[in-house]
């Protein structure tokens, strides 16, 4: 008699809170902290590179400091935003990325609520600017909750506008990605970094994202990354945070400091 043993998801700890910084602003002893999730997420990324292209974004960086229970620091969110004037319109770009403890789950959502709090205070003050959230998604599950909760480029089933592709390459080209001749949204990784434990992030995680995902970028257990662009307008940035609060049971029971 064969008996099939079926794993199960490893239950992963809440994230519960959070502080934000200004990037200059942070404590040394807690970049170390910092610096050392990103070493077990990814292999490869040098201290200084850490801080001078993971740390630090576009524009003024902000650094969210992300908390579990008992004040453990989980991991971080940095973001900042841009303007560019492209034809008669300007363009505000949130670019932000967020690397968590393989024990913490939320990272994700955790961003995005991020990315929506932050684009629609912006938008309050600046209601004629087009304003885009330009993201790099490590995993199948991150660009699966991206993808889950408002409109992304690119996606499976929504072809990219040409405006939309333009501005990508030239905000690639502005920030020096190397990306991919045969696929503009494919940024491969520097050199000797790989994707630590890839593999516990994905699965358990089935849906027609992560296999859009994966086909995209199959190299990602080498770190490689896949570009993601969200516009952001009214109507898609409260349908985006409904939908996200929806999907993460936690955020309604633990509240996110500003």
């Amino acid at each position: 008699m064969n008996t099939t043993i079926r794993s199960k998801p490893i239950k992963k700890k809440p994230i519960v809170a959070s502080r934000k910084y200004a990037v200059d602003d942070l404590p040394r002893e807690l970049i170390h902290k910092l610096y050392k999730i990103l070493c077990q997420v990814f292999g490869g990324y040098s201290r200084s590179y850490f801080e001078q292209h993971i740390l630090r974004r576009a524009g003024e960086t902000q650094v969210k400091v992300l908390y579990g229970a008992n004040q453990q620091v989980a991991g971080f969110i940095s973001y900042g935003v841009e303007q560019h004037n492209i034809g008669d319109e300007i363009h505000a770009i949130f670019d932000g990325g967020v690397v968590v403890d393989l024990d913490y789950s939320g990272g994700s959502q955790a961003l995005a609520l991020t990315a929506f709090g932050f684009a629609l205070q912006y938008k309050l003050r600046h209601p004629t600017h087009k304003l885009g959230a330009f993201l790099k998604a490590t995993t199948p599950i991150m660009y699966h909750h991206l993808a889950s909760v408002g409109p992304v480029f690119p996606h499976p089933d929504n072809p990219t506008p040409p405006s939309t592709l333009a501005l990508i390459q030239e905000l690639s080209r502005q920030r020096g990605y190397d990306c991919s001749e045969e696929n503009p949204w494919l940024f491969p990784a520097p050199k000797n970094v790989k994707f630590l434990h890839g593999h516990r992030l994905h699965k358990h995680c089935n849906s027609k994202y992560k296999e859009f995902f994966l086909q995209q970028n199959p190299g990602y257990l080498d770190g490689d990354l896949l570009l993601v662009y969200m516009p952001l307008d009214f109507l898609s940035m409260t349908h985006s945070i409904w939908t996200t609060l929806k999907r993460s049971t936690s955020f309604f029971s633990h509240r996110f400091k500003k």
